[in-house]
């Protein structure tokens, strides 16, 4: 099947930032030690911290479902936008 990558743009409110950052944090350290597939897992934020882009590269992998994300969308206010190819 090939590489797939993921991308995740994510729009983070005001005030969320340090709960966006400790939240990623654990999620880091969660793949690395549960998805034995995953190529890259890099983050990106934009310089005054609104947004975030996430690119996540797998090794033959279906898609993934985005659970994880709309599961993120609702514990913190930040808007999601996803893509899969």
């Amino acid at each position: 099947m090939g590489d797939n990558f993921w991308v995740v743009e994510l729009s983070i409110k005001p005030g969320e930032l340090g709960n966006f950052r400790a939240l990623m944090s654990e999620m880091v350290v969660a793949i690395a030690a549960n998805e034995p597939g995953t190529l890259n897992y890099e983050l990106f934020m934009s310089e005054d911290g609104s947004t975030c882009h996430i690119y996540e590269r797998y090794a033959d992998m279906q898609p993934p479902s985005g659970i994880i994300w709309r599961t993120l969308g609702k514990a913190l206010p930040i808007g999601l936008r996803l893509r899969w190819k």
